[in-house]
């Protein structure tokens, strides 16, 4: 699995707009429908069918999983 994100950071903002891909490793295919999350929070997203998500994070720091299952 890999993901690519983007990160925008603006110094006024306490949660920060991550946005991604997600894609199978071995094929680049997107997978839709995995679950992103950010590790320690409650706050979690789908990807949408071409494997893209956005979330918000608390900070720069963040950790996030992914999960999919299929």
């Amino acid at each position: 699995m890999a993901i690519m994100l983007g990160v925008f950071c603006p110094a006024y903002a306490q949660d920060l707009p991550v946005s991604g891909k997600v894609t199978r490793k071995a094929t680049g295919e997107a997978l839709a429908g995995a679950t992103v999350s950010v590790k320690g929070s409650n706050r979690s997203t789908t990807t949408d069918p071409s494997g893209n998500f956005s979330i918000a994070v608390p900070s720069a720091g963040s950790v996030l999983t992914v999960s999919y299952a299929g």
